[in-house]
């Protein structure tokens, strides 16, 4: 199943900006460096609300097995560390593929 793994953060923490852009260019080195796996290459998004997020995209096994190395687990740690607002997640891609699974679901607890 196709997934994506999204990280969203607004401004970083006062006093720790540097630390931050060195911050932003580890995980962009530690993506890239993971990209053999089949995974995206990280695309950054900056929004006028000022939520922003990175974004990588791959096979959602192949996404959850890199997100729980320990490299990406100290990236997460430094991250809720230097930036406000920082949360990340592991979601499905595609309409089809999760309306699919949730229809399954009320089909096997009897829900019409």
């Amino acid at each position: 199943m196709r997934a994506a793994l999204v990280v969203r953060f607004t401004n970083p923490v006062p006093g720790r900006e540097r630390a931050a852009i060195a911050y932003g260019r580890e995980v962009d080195e530690f993506v890239r460096k993971n990209a053999a796996r089949g995974l995206s290459e990280p695309k950054w998004y900056w929004s006028s609300s000022g939520e922003n997020m990175i974004i990588v995209e791959g096979e959602y096994d192949k996404l959850l097995e890199l997100s729980s190395t320990p490299e990406a687990m100290k990236l997460e740690n430094k991250g809720m560390i230097l930036m406000q607002d920082f949360r990340d997640e592991l979601v499905a891609v595609g309409r089809d593929e999760a309306a699919g699974l949730y229809e399954q679901a009320l089909t096997e607890l009897g829900i019409k």
